[in-house]
C-alpha cells in the first residue's frame, strides 16, 4: 500500500519524486520501496526515456498523482527534448498509449545514440537552487533543467551545474545526499547562445502540444541549408560547406563539451579524418536514432528561433 506520495514540484525530475518518497516512507531497503511503487528492475538515468523502468515509474507516478501519462511526461522528463529525433510512427505509439494512460516503450532499433557525446550524463544540480527549495519548500530535489544535455549553468542562478558523480540513482539519493561525491563545475563556463536557445527550445517543447519529429528536424535542415535534393557530389560538398559554417558559429571549445571526436587534434579521430557529424547524421541510413542533439546544433547555427512549431510552418 502506497501512502504519503510526494506532489511533483515545479521543475522536478520524474525520478527525484520517488528518493523523495523511499524517504518519507522510511523503508530499510530501497528493494522494498521499488516493490510498493511496482518499478522495474533498471537504471534510474537522468536523460533515458528508453528503458522499461522510465515507462514503469511514469505509469506509477501518473496513477499515484491522478495525472495524465502525457502531462507527467511533458513536464517532468527530457521527453520534450528527446522526442524530437524520434521519427513519426514512433511518435504516434508513444502519443497514442499516453493519452490513453498506458505505459510504452519505443522498439529496440529506436534506442537513441548518443556514443560519440561528451556532456554530463551524470545527476546534476545547483548548489543555490538547493538552498533556495528547502528555504522555501523545505528540502532539496533533482531539477529537471539541470538534466538538460549540454547544459553547463543553472539558468535561474546562472552559476555552474555540479556534477553529483552519480550515473543513476538506484539508491534514491537527493542532491544532499550525493553532495559528498560531487565535482565540482568549471569556474570558467564559456558563455555561449546555444546554451539559452537550447533551454528556450526545451521551454517551448514543453508547453507546445505538437509533436515535431525526425521527419522534421531533417526537412527543416535540408530547407534552411538549402541542400541539393539528389545524393552525389554537389550533396557531399555541401556537407562539407556546412560543417565548416557550424564550426565557426559554435566555435570548436563549444564542439568540444559536447562531441568527442572534436577534443584534442582539430582535424583528425584515433588516427583518421574527424567526421563530418552533419553528413553521417542527415546522411546516414543507420536505423537507430541519433540524439537530438546533433540534429538541432546546425539547425540552431542556421540562426532559427527556437521554436519547433515556427519550422514546421515553413516546410
Amino acid at each position: 500500500m502506497v501512502s504519503f506520495f510526494p506532489v511533483l514540484m515545479p521543475d522536478e525530475h520524474l525520478f527525484s519524486i520517488f528518493a523523495r518518497y523511499h524517504q518519507i516512507a522510511g523503508n530499510v531497503t530501497v528493494d522494498r520501496t521499488k516493490a510498493q511503487l511496482g518499478l522495474a528492475a533498471g537504471p534510474l538515468k537522468p536523460q533515458d526515456i528508453s528503458n522499461q523502468t522510465f515507462h514503469t515509474a511514469l505509469k506509477t507516478a501518473a496513477t499515484l498523482l491522478m495525472q495524465p501519462l502525457s502531462k507527467v511526461a511533458r513536464h517532468h522528463t527530457l521527453v520534450p527534448l528527446l522526442r524530437l529525433s524520434l521519427p513519426a510512427r514512433v511518435q504516434d505509439q508513444l502519443h497514442t498509449t499516453w493519452e490513453n494512460d498506458q505505459s510504452s516503450i519505443p522498439a529496440p532499433n529506436t534506442l537513441m545514440n548518443d556514443r560519440m557525446l561528451t556532456f554530463d550524463k551524470s545527476w546534476r544540480f545547483c548548489n543555490e537552487c538547493i538552498k533556495t527549495d528547502t528555504r522555501e519548500v523545505g528540502f532539496g530535489y533533482w531539477h529537471l533543467s539541470h538534466q538538460i544535455p549540454s547544459i553547463r549553468q543553472c539558468k535561474i542562478h546562472q552559476v555552474p551545474l555540479l556534477s553529483s558523480g552519480l550515473k543513476t540513482l538506484n539508491d534514491f539519493q537527493l542532491p544532499r545526499d550525493a553532495h559528498k561525491n560531487t565535482v565540482q563545475g568549471s569556474a570558467t563556463l564559456i558563455e555561449n547562445r546555444w546554451e539559452c536557445w537550447l533551454m528556450e527550445l526545451f521551454s517551448s517543447c514543453q508547453a507546445s502540444g505538437s509533436w515535431v519529429g525526425l521527419e522534421a528536424l531533417k526537412a527543416t535542415f535540408e530547407n534552411v541549408w538549402g541542400m541539393p535534393k539528389k545524393p552525389g557530389w554537389a550533396r557531399t560538398r555541401r556537407y562539407e560547406e556546412i560543417v565548416g559554417y557550424v564550426e565557426d558559429i559554435a566555435g570548436i571549445p563549444l564542439l568540444e563539451t559536447i562531441f568527442e571526436f572534436y577534443k584534442g587534434d582539430r582535424l583528425t579521430y584515433r588516427g583518421r579524418a574527424r567526421p563530418n557529424f552533419i553528413r553521417t547524421t542527415f546522411g546516414s541510413t543507420d536505423p537507430k536514432i541519433r540524439h537530438p542533439i546533433y540534429y538541432l546544433l546546425p539547425i540552431w547555427a542556421a540562426g532559427l528561433s527556437p521554436y519547433p512549431v515556427e519550422w514546421s510552418r515553413e516546410l
